[in-house]
């Protein structure tokens, strides 16, 4: 079978202008960052395929930093 587009993950619900994205290792989860304070947490339930992912939280990291601009998520996801 050949692999056609998907449907796109839509974000702008929890954040309008995503500045940084990032996938635990099993493809399961995906973070984005928005230039605030805060990293929202999907769930994917096909690994890597964004038209699976739905939300799940947000982390308030206002504490940490001002302006988070990109994301890296370590081994743990």
């Amino acid at each position: 079978s050949t692999a056609g587009p998907s449907t796109p993950l839509d974000v702008s619900s929890e954040t309008g202008n995503p500045t940084g994205v990032s996938f635990s290792n099993a493809g399961s989860l995906l973070f984005v960052s928005a230039g605030d304070e805060n990293v929202y947490k999907y769930s994917l339930s096909t690994s890597y395929d964004l038209s699976t992912g739905s939300f799940t939280q947000s982390s308030d990291f206002s504490s940490e930093v001002s302006d988070l601009v990109d994301i890296t998520v370590n081994n743990n996801g």
